[in-house]
């Protein structure tokens, strides 16, 4: 096996394992090898490179007693790191959610960006909410692992640029790449329907279909406990569909749009 395939490997058993660990409470090693069908070696020795960073510690379960060596049980340290969450769903509106290693919301600020149409002077202005939140809250920087960004668009896996971005300032832009020039964290970015997916999937829903209405209509898959993207992130993508024959000669509509008709009051989704 090549190294770089070994690397890959590594970093999808150390995915797993954690996950475990957060979702399956009162686990030892063996619990979560027998789950994830790893060997008892591989999930003990990751285990205790996890032990060593402080992201999980060992405790005595007891209300289990057994004849001899009582196995430890693995708990997680939720409040070791913290997670950054930075929404652009709606125009005008920066929403920064921080939250722990449980998903439980620690802090919660919304910033209005008004009229703002260039990205590189709304990039300037969430540099600005960053540094606010972040001297409000006390939140120390080195703990922040990452920053996810939700954005009503497609985000291009090939090019890394946001693409049919609802709030026209974003669209074709890196933005994955400004926020982590900016911010100097690890960025990861993605459709806001396919996040509310993969958040409905960790709660079991291995195969899970979410619609989403916001300010335009999103449909994230999971399949198998994964998002589908299909080719380049655009598999689930609905919202420009053809609808009917009439499409064919160029007077039919796009799904969007009808859903846009129906509610007139706001001409918005």
């Amino acid at each position: 096996m090549a190294p770089e395939n070994l690397i890959d490997l590594k970093n999808k058993n150390l995915k797993s394992i954690i996950n475990s660990i957060r979702f399956d409470k009162n686990s030892t090693k063996k619990d979560i090898s027998d789950r994830l069908e790893l060997s008892f070696a591989t999930v003990s020795n990751m285990c205790n490179t996890l032990e060593q960073i402080g992201l999980i510690e060992y405790a005595n379960n007891d209300h289990v007693h057994v004849v001899g060596r009582s196995p430890k049980y693995i708990k997680l340290r939720e409040d070791r790191f913290t997670v950054l969450s930075i929404h652009l769903q709606v125009s005008g509106e920066v929403n920064l959610v921080l939250t722990d290693l449980l998903n439980a919301v620690i802090a919660e600020k919304k910033y209005y960006y008004g009229n703002i149409n260039d990205v590189h002077i709304f990039m300037e202005k969430c540099k600005e909410y960053y540094d606010d939140f972040i001297a409000e809250h006390n939140v120390d920087i080195e703990n922040v692992i990452g920053i996810g960004v939700a954005i009503s668009a497609i985000f291009d896996t090939a090019s890394e640029n946001v693409v049919a971005s609802e709030i026209p300032m974003f669209d074709n832009q890196p933005l994955k790449q400004y926020f982590e020039e900016k911010l100097n964290k690890n960025v990861f970015i993605d459709n806001d329907a396919n996040l509310c997916a993969f958040g409905a999937a960790m709660f079991d829903f291995e195969n899970t279909v979410y619609v989403y209405i916001g300010e335009g209509l999103g449909i994230g898959v999971i399949h198998d406990g994964l998002i589908f993207r299909g080719e380049r992130g655009y598999g689930s993508e609905i919202c420009h569909m053809p609808l009917g024959k009439p499409f064919l000669s160029g007077d039919g509509r796009q799904l969007q749009r009808v859903f846009i008709e129906i509610s007139p009051a706001t001409h918005k989704i």
